[in-house]
């Protein structure tokens, strides 16, 4: 019989037709992005749900959702992507998630799974490959992922509650509303933790930043020095939500990936 510690992933490890591997995603704000260029790394922070300090990021999305309330966006607020090569990362990744953790924790997910379910229930190998196998299982294509709400017909195996919870969660798209649980991507986004410091030099793959950013020629020329292979930018706009910046996120990495061949 298999326990609640094994069931996920003995069905996920049973995924062998994997897609092509998707990049990571450290998301911040311009007033972070620029104490993070000084020393041309992503240094953990505390965390509440694991009482360590971690770095977290993203399997393919852009996920995001700001702290900031209302439209009057200050430039400090405009969120920066760190697009990062997945192959440069496999080696410090500590663990892989199919869920947002913070979520899972804060209680967010209880209408998809049990009351004693734990996140450890959930936890894969920090490598690309767990991510894979998650979009695999649960997804069409890498295409289907990032943009959200799965579509697959997926057969969930008797009495697997772990997989039968993520399947759900991974079918609602970001308009659900049913008054009790409001998703952004982020809840069916994968998630990877690092516990140690990530070096940003040669490991970018592109950066999304707001135009004022690159208007600073100390900002460009540490900019240079991680040297990312694709730079794009957006304006920013004082008076806008944070549901427009997110699809201005998503349509800048959209475009760097179809450059790449990744979608």
């Amino acid at each position: 019989m298999n326990s609640a510690e094994t069931r996920f992933k003995k069905a996920i490890d049973s995924q062998v037709n994997l897609f092509t591997p998707m990049p990571l995603i450290h998301i911040t704000d311009a007033y972070s992005f620029i104490d993070i260029l000084g020393p041309s790394r992503i240094s953990p922070s505390p965390c509440t749900v694991f009482g360590e300090d971690l770095t977290y990021m993203f399997y393919g999305r852009p996920a995001y959702q700001t702290h900031h309330k209302g439209t009057n966006f200050l430039s400090a607020n405009f969120p920066v992507a760190f697009i990062f090569d997945p192959d440069k990362l496999n080696a410090t990744c500590m663990s892989v998630y199919p869920f947002d953790t913070g979520a899972f924790h804060a209680g967010l997910y209880s209408n998809f799974f049990h009351s004693k379910s734990a996140i450890d229930h959930f936890r894969l190998p920090g490598s690309t490959s767990s991510a894979q196998k998650i979009v695999a299982y649960f997804y069409r294509s890498n295409e289907e992922y990032f943009f959200g709400g799965s579509r697959k017909n997926v057969e969930v195996p008797n009495l697997n509650f772990e997989i039968e919870g993520v399947h759900e969660l991974s079918r609602i798209t970001a308009n659900h509303n049913d008054g009790t649980f409001n998703p952004d991507l982020r809840s069916s986004s994968i998630e990877f933790i690092f516990d140690r410091e990530i070096d940003l030099t040669g490991c970018l793959l592109g950066i999304v930043v707001p135009q004022v950013c690159l208007d600073d020629i100390h900002i460009t020329d540490a900019i240079n020095v991680i040297n990312p292979k694709h730079i794009s930018t957006y304006s920013g706009i004082h008076n806008i939500g944070s549901a427009s910046i997110l699809g201005i996120l998503f349509d800048k990495t959209y475009e760097i990936y179809r450059k790449e061949g990744i979608i």
